[in-house]
């Protein structure tokens, strides 16, 4: 009897359109199966419960009352087979109890109750496809999931996405709050690097000085996507040198580091830094800019269109801006239609700008400003020009010397606009 209600379940579940006399089949099933297991006192064969279990469905009459009813003649056994039965129609069974409007208590303790991997695997994987909002709410009523805490060694056993469905469903649950702090803080010391991932990217919800401390023993860890995930924290959480270990982070080999990076420093962007530019001293501009031309993605298309601006001043801060964000090989087509420009200062700066390069095009566009019916303009192209041969002679670096290590003592803040 067993194998058969298995068999017609399996029939039923891999077909995409069971044929209409399964349903036929299962409905005479049910029927038989139904006394049966209702008789279970008498007989005292589990199999038989296990078999209507099998076939039955979550909406069953039979079923609902006996779950619901604890005095039931049937209850115990029931629980029994729901909580010790690898039919595979008895664990879906269970599962569906989550899309239940009004599903039975007793069914969802069930559910957080068993620990043996054939259901954690069909429970983890449910929950990795995306929970409805009925099943959300029923899963929040589940308050209890022993085999969550690190002491039972069920979380060890587990592979890399079943850990990650793990926290995922401790998230969703009613558990105790502080249960699922010390389970994602296991996590992210000894789990698997999935359950690392998912754990440092739960524990955002937290918002407590331990678990600010566990992030930032995250940034030690070996898989660049839990240290993304962990610098991602550091500034709404308040860490100190959140900014210095960012700007270091930007410099990563890894892409998911350096995006991680290049989200907590939004205000580094371009068009903050030229509202800004004027007001600046000289070594902010240039700490600054050379954060932004390596932070902001954008940085030098927009650095190019600002210095084919129609507006002369802000074509003129642009040259400025590129000479202090060390971008001038970046943008030096650009710099040297500048060498042109109505305004004799903006082609002071452009030629002063260009002699941080040393390429042909900048060398020859230098020798031509010679001719510039500007003095300041002559002498400005005449320095660069000079410049440029000491340092071909000398073989030093074609930028300018480096800017002094950045420093960012904790609370600083750039005179950046919000």
């Amino acid at each position: 009897v067993v194998q058969l209600a298995g068999l017609l379940h399996e029939e039923t579940r891999h077909r995409a359109r069971p044929r209409p006399d399964l349903h036929i089949h299962r409905r005479t099933l049910v029927q038989c199966l139904e006394p049966a297991a209702l008789h279970f006192p008498l007989h005292r064969r589990s199999e038989l419960v296990e078999a209507f279990l099998t076939v039955a469905g979550r909406d069953h009459p039979t079923l609902k009352q006996t779950l619901a009813e604890v005095d039931h003649p049937c209850h115990a056994i029931v629980v029994d087979v729901l909580f010790e039965s690898r039919s595979p129609g008895v664990m879906k069974l269970l599962l569906d109890f989550l899309e239940q409007p009004q599903p039975t208590i007793p069914a969802l303790n069930i559910l957080g109750r068993r620990c043996d991997l054939p259901f954690l695997d069909l429970l983890l994987a449910r929950v990795a496809q995306g929970l409805s909002m009925l099943a959300a709410l029923n899963l929040k009523r589940v308050e209890t999931i022993p085999w969550a805490d690190p002491k039972e060694g069920t979380l060890a056993a587990l592979d890399d996405p079943r850990q990650q469905g793990a926290v995922e469903l401790l998230m969703a649950s009613g558990v105790k709050r502080i249960t699922v702090f010390r389970t994602l803080a296991w996590l992210m010391r000894e789990g698997s690097a999935g359950g690392r991932r998912a754990a440092v990217s739960a524990i955002a919800e937290f918002a407590t000085s331990e678990a600010a401390n566990l992030v930032v023993d995250a940034l030690d860890d070996p898989d660049p996507h839990v240290q993304a995930a962990a610098l991602r924290q550091l500034r709404p959480r308040g860490v100190p040198g959140a900014l210095g270990r960012l700007v270091a982070a930007a410099d990563s080999p890894f892409a998911a580091i350096r995006a991680a990076a290049h989200d907590g420093l939004t205000e580094f962007r371009l068009k903050r830094y030229l509202l800004s530019f004027d007001t600046m001293a000289d070594d902010v501009r240039r700490t600054t800019g050379e954060l932004v031309r390596k932070i902001d993605p954008v940085a030098v298309p927009m650095l190019r269109d600002e210095l084919h601006c129609d507006i002369e001043t802000r074509r003129l801060r642009a040259v400025r801006a590129a000479q202090a964000m060390h971008a001038t090989r970046d943008v030096e087509a650009a710099l040297v239609e500048r060498l042109l420009d109505e305004n004799h200062l903006i082609r002071v700066e452009a030629a002063t700008a260009l002699a941080q390069n040393d390429s042909p095009a900048a060398q020859a566009a230098l020798r031509d400003a010679l001719r510039d019916k500007s003095q300041l303009v002559r002498e400005a192209a005449r320095e660069s020009l000079d410049a440029i041969v000491r340092r071909a002679r000398s073989h030093a670096p074609p930028l300018a010397p480096p800017s002094p290590p950045l420093a960012f003592p904790p609370g600083h803040s750039l005179p950046l606009p919000s």
